[in-house]
């Protein structure tokens, strides 16, 4: 299982859950970009990682299912 990270202070990340190969997290983007979020991963778990934002995912869905 992957431990919940604990961000650095004053980043507007938010951890939801993980499991044993995936970070559910939320970012409020008027804050910081998804690019510093992923330059924190990265730090924290190298550079053999990839995230998605949940448009991404929804267009992924959509094209599985057509």
């Amino acid at each position: 299982m992957i431990e919940n990270p604990v961000p650095a202070k004053g980043k507007p990340y938010k951890f939801i859950a993980t499991t044993y190969t995936a970070i559910f997290s939320t970012t409020d983007n008027t804050v910081i970009t998804t690019s510093d979020l992923m330059t924190w991963l990265e730090k924290q778990f190298g550079k053999g990682i990839t995230s998605h934002t949940q448009q991404t995912i929804q267009r992924i869905l959509a094209k599985l299912n057509a």
